[in-house]
This record gives structure tokens, sequence and C-alpha cells, in this order.
């Protein structure tokens, strides 16, 4: 069964070797210490979105992340 739970500063050293792996696929150059400090800021301050793992049973299978813009062409706060 597929399962999320919301991402918390513990589990950094899970999505940040991910995030690297998802970056390698199309050469992006990765940053490991900025990701790191990206992260605790996004999760320090709910307002800029929020992030799940994904769990296959008990495993980990990936990440989801969701940012929040304000857009004056759609009235408001949206998320990507």
């Amino acid at each position: 069964m597929t399962t999320f739970r919301t991402l918390q500063k513990s589990d950094l050293g899970v999505i940040i070797p991910m995030m690297r792996e998802f970056y390698a696929l199309d050469n992006y150059p990765f940053d490991f210490h900025a990701a790191e400090q990206l992260f605790n800021e996004f999760i320090e301050n709910p307002t800029l979105g929020k992030a799940w793992l994904i769990y296959d049973e008990e495993k980990v299978a990936g990440y989801f992340i969701l940012t929040f813009i304000f857009s004056f062409e759609y009235k408001g706060r949206i998320a990507f």
C-alpha cells in the first residue's frame, strides 16, 4: 500500500540523496549543503509549502514537494 508522511528535519538524510539522484538524471548541478539549508528553511516556514515522503509499504519510494506562490492572475496563493 502507498502512503504519504509529512517531511520532517530528521528525514533530510533520506530526501537529499534522492534529490541528488533526480538532479543527476539531467546532469543538473547539485549542492548538498545548499539543499540542506533550503530544506531546513522550507520545513521551518509552512507558508512556503509542504513536502511528503512517499512510502511503498515500509520503504521510502519517493518524495513530493508542493510550493506556494502568490499570483495576481489566479487571484491569490496557488501551489506549484
